[in-house]
């Protein structure tokens, strides 16, 4: 579920950088132009969304912070606000706030990994480095439009290599949590199958000592019957 989570900010990452490098306008809906007014909010919606769900799914939160989990809550209140007044077609009146709102998920996001990472989830660490790298493409692309940096390879692919970055530490991060989670089934089941064993042996002696008190009782009343019959006959001899 975590990785469902993962590919739907991902999804909306990827359709609102390109939208702001004008790869969108000019290769994906070219012929739309009206539609591409909306995708950059439309976008940071489905990312905003995404991320929340995706780092307090995998970072545990719940677990970790009431605060935090809230934070993230509200994000994705807002991001669903965003997305009703686009419906209404108010774009000019959330762009602000999608922003704002995007400003707001970096901060939140990055403390849950902090937080998390602070309570002991060594994964979170895998999470701080896919985002701070993740941020930094972002940041470079922004940085280059407001004439910052210049034009070059590094600047005009720099969400893509931070995202490559991002996929592949968080693609490490997965599979060693499901590594771990197979392992700690693993040694579950065999502490319940060695309690089991230990259980039927426990079981076994009982039975066996009970057996043996059994056997002996049998012993002891049949000594007794002996005893009660050769007392009998001695009666009826007269001894």
């Amino acid at each position: 579920r975590a990785y469902l989570y993962y590919l739907f900010s991902i999804f909306g990452s990827f359709f609102m950088f390109s939208t702001i490098t004008g790869y969108s306008l000019a290769y994906i809906f070219p012929n739309v132009p009206y539609f591409n007014r909306y995708l950059i909010e439309v976008s940071a919606v489905f990312f905003s969304i995404g991320s929340a769900l995706f780092a307090g799914e995998f970072l545990q939160i719940k677990k970790c912070s009431r605060l935090l989990q809230y934070a993230l809550y509200a994000c994705m209140a807002i991001a669903l606000f965003i997305l009703v007044e686009l419906a209404l077609g108010n774009l000019y009146t959330v762009q602000d706030i999608s922003y704002n709102l995007l400003t707001l998920q970096v901060i939140v996001t990055l403390a849950c990994g902090i937080v998390s990472y602070r309570k002991g989830n060594k994964y979170a660490a895998y999470f701080i480095l896919a985002w701070l790298g993740y941020m930094a493409g972002g940041l470079l692309i922004i940085a280059r439009d407001l004439g910052f940096l210049p034009y070059n390879a590094m600047t005009t692919h720099s969400v893509e290599a931070g995202s490559a970055l991002e996929m592949i530490l968080f693609s490490i991060a997965l599979s060693k949590r499901y590594q771990n989670y197979r392992r700690e089934k693993e040694e579950a089941m065999h502490y319940a199958l060695q309690v089991q064993k230990e259980a039927n042996e426990t079981l076994d002696n009982k039975v066996t000592e009970r057996t043996s008190e059994l056997e002996r009782a049998l012993r002891e009343l049949r000594s007794t019957q002996v005893q009660l019959i050769q007392a009998e006959k001695m009666v009826s001899l007269g001894v």
